[in-house]
């Protein structure tokens, strides 16, 4: 037997003051949303132990570059972003999604 799970979307950062925290359903309707949620958590995750381990073995040089800051923020963000794996994205999560839809352009420009 299938038992739904009751999650809760928190709202941080709502823009309404008068908003019920606890209002947001947490819903799992699309399977292929959830699967592509926990693609790039696992994907962010990665390059963030691939930038622990760069970190270990450039030593001081890692610091010196700007775009390994860019890259740690925007790995965070990604996570943050599909955190928890549900359909909502109320309050703070659509600012960190654009924050790290920003920093992948800028970080491509960087590259090229």
């Amino acid at each position: 037997m299938h038992v739904p799970m009751k999650m809760r979307c928190v709202v941080f950062n709502s823009s309404n003051p008068n908003e019920d925290k606890d209002d947001h359903p947490c819903t799992f309707s699309n399977v292929v949303v959830q699967v592509l949620n926990y693609l790039v958590l696992v994907m962010a995750v990665g390059h963030l132990l691939k930038e622990v381990l760069s970190l270990f073995s450039q030593r001081l040089s890692y610091l010196e570059d700007i775009s390994n800051f860019l890259e740690w923020i925007c790995y965070i963000s990604a996570i943050v972003y599909v955190l928890p794996p549900c359909d909502c994205k109320a309050g703070y999560k659509r600012e960190v999604g654009a924050i790290t839809l920003f920093l992948r352009l800028d970080e491509s420009y960087l590259v090229l």
